[in-house]
């Protein structure tokens, strides 16, 4: 009977197994558009840019959604096996389908890393991150350390069926291989980010007094300077901030599990659609990027524009 084997999902009924698995594949189907939506979209760029090499920092979106796209395609099959036949994949499916969601649920947390970094130095340093040609050194970090974080289990034999998935049934393991992968991607992005905007509104203050102090024409070349690094600055970051909003429920949750605490059913589901929910927030995230870097570089267009011209040589002015 499939009445029976609910039963043995410890507090889960019937009628919230399947509340999750079709949440959770809503959410996956609309992530999975807007993660196809930003590659596509990059793509296009390239194409019409003469298929001219973009930056890493044109590039950071599409790979984040790449991240995004793969943990859908993954993750999502897992869900509408549990549907179809109304039992969890079989033994070598579900380790199978468990290593990848691992792999797939540690990707963002480097690439998302890795973008607040570059964002950071940008800022910060002032300086442009190099990667090696085709940002080599970044893909081999970007997937290789996923890969063989998600091999460990595979070796252990942890992987299994959890309560609505498969995944790592051992909770401990499960916080271990999850959990601290993301706390790290958070607590690091928060740092980072936090710099960022610290060092953006001092720059801008310098920025307003210099002007104030002495209005010359170099002081519009600073204002454009100032404004490009607020539009990195309020761009990129976003899609660091989408991640944290995504996966911090995700956390509670798994402190929950470790420390032997049932939490409601309704948090379980808040859980469930924003863990999966990440390429649809991207995808107006980078919806917004592009009108914010059209706006900056017409604003920066104007105020070059209605520089006064001097037939003069003036020395620089340091900004």
């Amino acid at each position: 009977m499939v009445s029976s084997f609910y039963e043995t999902h410890h507090y889960v009924t019937y009628v919230d197994w399947q509340a999750v698995h079709h949440l959770a594949l809503v959410a996956i189907s609309l992530s999975l558009v807007g993660s196809l939506y930003i590659i596509i979209s990059t793509l296009l760029r390239w194409r019409r840019g003469g298929y001219q090499p973009l930056s890493t920092t044109q590039l950071f979106p599409m790979w984040i959604s790449c991240c995004d796209l793969l943990y859908g395609l993954f993750h999502g099959s897992d869900h509408i096996i549990n549907l179809v036949t109304e039992r969890e994949a079989p033994k070598d499916a579900c380790v199978a389908l468990g290593a990848l969601t691992v792999f797939a649920m540690a990707l963002p947390a480097v690439w998302v890393a890795a973008c607040a970094f570059n964002v950071w130095a940008s800022v910060v340093w002032g300086k442009t991150i190099s990667y090696g040609r085709y940002d080599w050194k970044l893909h081999v970090i970007g997937w290789g350390f996923p890969a063989i974080w998600a091999i460990i289990p595979l070796i252990k034999g942890q992987y299994g069926a959890e309560t609505f998935w498969c995944g790592l049934p051992d909770p401990l393991y499960l916080f271990i291989f999850n959990g601290i992968p993301v706390s790290i991607a958070i607590a690091a992005d928060s740092i980072l980010y936090g710099h960022v905007v610290f060092t953006l509104l001092r720059y801008r203050n310098v920025i307003e007094t210099q002007s104030i102090r002495s209005p010359l024409p170099s002081d519009t070349v600073g204002k454009a300077r100032a404004l490009k690094l607020e539009s990195r600055a309020r761009s990129l970051p976003t899609f660091v901030m989408i991640y944290m909003i995504q996966w911090a429920p995700y956390l509670g949750y798994q402190w929950c599990m470790i420390l032997s605490v049932q939490p409601v059913f309704s948090y379980a589901l808040v859980v469930v659609v924003l863990a999966n929910l990440g390429g649809l927030m991207n995808a107006i995230a980078y919806r917004r990027l592009l009108n914010i870097e059209t706006h900056s570089e017409g604003k920066m267009s104007n105020d070059v524009e209605a520089m006064p011209k001097f037939k003069m040589s003036y020395p620089e002015t340091s900004v």
